[in-house]
């Protein structure tokens, strides 16, 4: 495996570890539950969401692409905005799929409260390790 895509599937991995504990925790406090069981359950099934789409959804050069689109050319303004349209994308793909795995025809009802708290909670989150994450798995690819 070449070097970037070495360390573009571990942040993928680390950022699922993030979301996924996040997220887990989150469906816990709204749903009033609190156990460890449905924790782990919920965690292990958004980690492998989480990795199967972001394998397949380019979602940091789609943000890359926005960010350019709309005038944010280097610096903070350009990762500001390409790492916002990331979460959004990942965290709102991830609520979508765990909600239909969980709640199957009643998806369109849970997600009007659940997408909005998710994302809420997931995009300053992603903001805020984003950068940690990937250098970490810059050092780990070398």
């Amino acid at each position: 495996m070449e070097k970037e895509a070495k360390t573009a599937a571990m942040i993928n991995l680390f950022m699922g570890v993030v979301m996924g504990i996040a997220l887990s925790i989150t469906g816990q406090i709204l749903n009033g539950e609190y156990s460890l069981l449905p924790l782990i359950q919920k965690f292990i099934m958004s980690l492998s969401v989480g990795y199967l789409i972001g394998s397949l959804l380019p979602a940091m050069k789609i943000g890359k692409r926005v960010a350019h689109t709309i005038g944010c050319k280097d610096g903070i303004m350009e990762y500001l905005v390409s790492t916002f349209v990331l979460s959004v994308l990942m965290i709102g793909s991830i609520t979508v799929c765990m909600v239909f795995i969980d709640a199957g025809a009643q998806t369109p009802a849970v997600l009007k409260t659940l997408l909005p708290t998710f994302l809420a909670v997931g995009v300053p989150l992603v903001e805020l390790t984003n950068g940690s994450i990937v250098r970490l798995a810059r050092k780990l690819a070398d």
